[in-house]
């Protein structure tokens, strides 16, 4: 029988804030004595990037060669090594070793992409005389607190107007005028945006109905290149006709799924989000994609929850309304909210570097997700993006891949290395 090893932490999920103190311990059990050179723990919390990029070399006779290089970029968050065992004979049986490390207020919230990730991992390695190491290890999710409630610009309404001309000369028609609400700037993973389309339609085509996608936008630096990958989750088709000539204000819903909140600082990954309304028409035009920004935090705002859902959990406001260099760890006056693993369409990160019997490739971080949360703040009457909550239960929104999804797989798609002066949206349908 080999060495096992678990760890075992103070709380019943393996999920931290930036700020608190990871505690626990780990168990080791081995079946026969060991002669080691020292035994610790390590834990490193980190963010690695790597592709490859083309090179261009000219050579004396003006002869251009390309070569694909491998390049690489790390940022390091919080590295803490503790020796918990010095060189001897370690007996067998059972052995627990007990960790408190706290974490920096600045550590980014775990996330994975298809050319890097920011991860945290709990070690224990046991080097061994004249042979390799045991190392055993641990992932686990460190969120950073994004609390909207501290952003004043998140809880303002967006208001996107839009005109779109169908024909052109001589086929020309009247345009199609659109006005797109949503009632704040920044939302939680789990909570439904209610949003109101107003649509004017002047042309002479009917208005088929329309769909919310929320794109999430990752950006890889190496220096000064990168790499943009765009993944994008859809909501439910809204079949809502709006004839010639007529004008029409209709109501629709998207649930946020589990994601990783928008980026707080300019790291080496950065996470960005879009929210894109589709717009379809009836004949051979073609769709129409209108974009904007939203942030997505991890503590939602406090007027931005459903007057009919039951008090379940509410961020308890008072005890983290304090600024600090990064938002302080949500406190939890009644149940804490649900955790679930993300989201994801595509390909995961490999680490080239990871130990070969150890591999984490395949972890997913879990996330804070809202559902009915109750509304503590009553809405301004009368406000012109006031929505009222969804008469019809929403279903879940799943990740469906997309033509953009399946094209950022090629190396002809947005894997492509871009300048850092490249307009950072996704692209168009």
């Amino acid at each position: 029988m080999s060495s096992s090893c678990e760890f075992k932490f103070d709380r019943a999920n393996a999920i931290f804030y930036s700020g608190e103190i990871v505690t626990g311990r780990i168990v080791l059990k081995t079946s026969s004595i060991k002669s080691v050179n020292r035994i610790y723990i390590l834990f490193l919390g980190l963010a690695k990037v790597i592709f490859e990029e083309q090179r261009s070399d000219t050579t004396s006779g003006n002869e251009v060669r390309y070569e694909r290089v491998t390049s690489h970029a790390t940022e390091m968050y919080v590295k803490s090594h503790t020796n918990v065992y010095e060189k001897g004979r370690l007996p067998d049986g059972t052995h627990t070793f007990p960790f408190s490390i706290p974490l920096p207020l600045e550590c980014p919230t775990s996330c994975v992409g298809k050319y890097g990730k920011i991860s945290y991992e709990l070690s224990l390695v046991m080097e061994r005389f004249l042979r390799y190491n045991n190392v055993f290890i641990r992932p686990l999710t460190v969120l950073q607190t994004y609390n909207l409630n501290l952003h004043p610009e998140m809880s303002m309404p967006i208001e996107h107007e839009a005109i779109r001309k169908l024909c052109c000369w001589p086929f020309r028609s009247g345009p199609i005028n659109l006005h797109l609400a949503i009632p704040f700037s920044g939302y939680a993973a789990g909570q439904t945006i209610n949003y109101k389309v107003h649509i004017d339609n002047m042309s002479n085509r009917d208005v088929k109905g329309f769909s919310m996608t929320l794109i999430q936008i990752y950006e890889f630096r190496i220096r000064h290149e990168r790499r943009i990958v765009s993944s994008y989750y859809r909501g439910e088709f809204e079949p809502e006709v709006v004839a010639p000539e007529h004008k029409r204000t209709i109501k629709g819903h998207y649930i946020i799924p589990s994601l990783p909140p928008t980026s707080l600082a300019k790291l080496i990954i950065q996470v960005s989000y879009m929210i894109r309304l589709t717009v379809l028409f009836s004949g051979w035009h073609m769709k129409w994609n209108i974009d904007v920004p939203i942030t997505i935090g991890t503590i939602p705002l406090t007027q931005s929850g459903d007057r009919n859902a039951p008090k379940e959990y509410i961020p308890d406001i008072k005890d983290i309304q304090r600024h600090t260099v990064g938002d302080p760890p949500p406190s939890y006056n009644e149940h804490q909210p649900l955790f679930e693993h993300s989201a994801f369409i595509g390909k995961l990160f490999v680490d080239p570097d990871a130990n070969e019997y150890n591999r984490t490739d395949d972890f997913l971080p879990m996330y804070p997700v809202y559902r009915n949360m109750p509304l503590t703040k009553p809405t301004i009457e009368g406000s012109q993006t006031e929505m009222a909550a969804s008469e019809a239960a929403p279903s879940e929104v799943t990740p469906e891949a997309s033509p953009e999804a399946s094209s950022e797989a090629s190396p002809e798609a947005s894997s492509e290395v871009t300048p850092d002066t490249a307009p950072k949206t996704p692209p168009k349908e």
